[in-house]
């Protein structure tokens, strides 16, 4: 399967969907930007559910991390007792004891690292990712300017409950905007997302502040077809499914919301959809309506990375085959 991003004027996002603000979303570019022909790739390996979670913060100049002390007492603000248990000018290694498990009678620390060093010469990013920065459409200039990156991982994290472990991610998320103030523009490479040090900080009060910065809805064309597909990115950090939709017909903006919405469902209520269940839909003028069904059923995704994801199949707007 080819597929693309394919530039559309841009359109007033679908209001009536009653998307939660943090979220709101239109997908679209300038009519004269030229398709992005991109390949499907399932030969990768699967994504681990409940993996790493990364991110890369990019700055214009060499950046020390912050002493000892002020990490500890801003990653404390956000997340409890910590120990910063290492510490060095370029990298230092965290233990958030609030969110610790028990693991062979032991409680287990969710472990934490940051690091920086000099962004290398020939750093670039795959077009699929860069193609999905919807938020920030000049994300690639704005990383051409910078010449230092400053990464941070939750590498070592047991925690299986989708709620705390977003309070976790998102809690180191807002200390390290604290941390580092210089910060251009911030990479979570599980969702391929990219956001703007104060899109952050605009949203550190939203309950779905995971939703924001952690899940990616992907928009994409297929080729040679009206067919379009509408895939989430990064729930599975939290053992939750992503959510897919292959369809023809209705606008993208309202089911880009959809999905949205679906995904903070699952945020909620956890992977509760069985297969054969079914979501309220988006009627003729694209609002939210209890009398339109969709079936949903869970399937492989159709578009890389290889994870689990929620298909619903959009009734009269459905493309692709099912089983």
């Amino acid at each position: 399967m080819c597929f693309f991003r394919k530039r559309k004027n841009k359109q007033k996002a679908q209001e009536q969907n009653e998307t939660p603000a943090a979220v709101k979303n239109e997908q679209s570019a300038r009519i004269d930007d030229q398709p992005i022909v991109l390949q499907q790739d399932l030969s990768q390996d699967p994504l681990r559910p409940g993996g790493p979670f990364l991110i890369q913060m990019f700055m214009k100049q060499s950046c020390a991390l912050p002493s000892k002390e002020r990490v500890a007492e801003v990653t404390s603000a956000h997340l409890g007792e910590v120990e910063v248990y290492f510490h060095k000018e370029d990298n230092a290694g965290i233990a958030a004891k609030d969110f610790a498990t028990e693991s062979e009678g032991k409680m287990v620390p969710s472990m934490l690292g940051m690091f920086s060093y000099e962004k290398p010469a020939d750093f670039s990013l795959d077009v699929l990712t860069t193609s999905q920065f919807w938020d920030n459409r000049g994300g690639e200039s704005i990383i051409a300017e910078c010449s230092h990156i400053v990464g941070a991982s939750v590498m070592m994290c047991l925690i299986d409950d989708p709620k705390k472990k977003a309070a976790l991610l998102t809690g180191y998320t807002l200390a390290l905007m604290e941390l580092f103030p210089d910060c251009e523009a911030v990479l979570f490479q599980s969702s391929g997302k990219l956001l703007t040090r104060e899109q952050i900080l605009e949203r550190k009060d939203d309950p779905y502040l995971f939703i924001y910065i952690g899940v990616n809805a992907r928009f994409f064309n297929i080729q040679d077809t009206e067919d379009m597909m509408v895939d989430t990115l990064g729930m599975s950090t939290l053992f939750l499914p992503d959510v897919q939709m292959h369809f023809h017909g209705a606008d993208h903006n309202a089911v880009i919301n959809h999905a949205y919405n679906i995904a903070i469902y699952l945020f909620e209520n956890g992977d509760v959809i069985d297969d054969g269940e079914t979501v309220d839909g988006l009627n003729v003028d694209m609002k939210l309506d209890r009398n339109v069904q969709w079936r949903c059923q869970h399937e492989d995704a159709l578009i890389q990375p290889v994870r689990l994801v929620l298909d619903v199949n959009m009734g009269e707007y459905a493309s692709g085959k099912r089983e």
